[in-house]
C-alpha cells in the first residue's frame, strides 16, 4: 500500500474518533448540566450533584481527547485512554443501578476507541508481489 494513502487513512480514523469524542462530550456535558441543576436527590455516588460532577469531569476528558486527536498532539492517546476509562466507570455505575441501556451506550466509546487505536498503530503489511 502506498505510504501516503496509509497515512491519510490513519488521519481519517483519528479525526473520526475526534468527532465521536466531541459528540460524547456534548452529550455528557448536557447530562451533567441537567444533574447539577436538579435539586439534590439521592445519596452517595447516585446523588444528583455528585453524579453531575462526575459527568462534567467526564465531558472534559472527552472534549480533551477530541481536541488532542484532531491534529495529532503529544499525549492524544493518553487523553483517549482516560476518556475511555471514564466511560468504563460509568458503564459499571449504570450496571449497578441496573440501567443496561445507558451502560451499553457508555460501553461503546471504549470499544470504538480501542478498535481505532489498533487500526491506527498497526503497521501496514508489505506486498512484495505488487511492488
Amino acid at each position: 500500500m502506498d505510504p501516503a494513502l496509509d497515512e491519510r487513512n490513519r488521519l481519517i480514523l483519528r479525526r473520526t474518533l475526534s468527532v465521536i469524542s466531541q459528540f460524547y462530550a456534548v452529550w455528557s456535558g448536557l447530562l451533567a448540566l441537567m444533574f447539577l441543576t436538579l435539586p439534590s436527590v439521592g445519596q452517595g455516588l447516585y446523588a444528583s450533584r455528585t453524579y453531575g460532577a462526575f459527568m462534567a469531569a467526564h465531558a472534559g476528558l472527552l472534549a480533551g481527547a477530541g481536541w488532542a486527536l484532531w491534529k495529532p498532539r503529544p499525549g492524544a492517546w493518553v487523553a483517549v485512554a482516560l476518556a475511555a476509562a471514564g466511560s468504563a466507570f460509568f458503564t459499571v455505575v449504570d450496571l449497578g443501578r441496573p440501567n443496561w441501556q445507558n451502560a451499553a451506550l457508555d460501553a461503546l466509546y471504549p470499544a470504538v476507541a480501542a478498535a481505532i487505536f489498533v487500526k491506527v498503530l498497526r503497521k501496514p503489511r508489505r506486498r512484495f508481489l505488487n511492488s
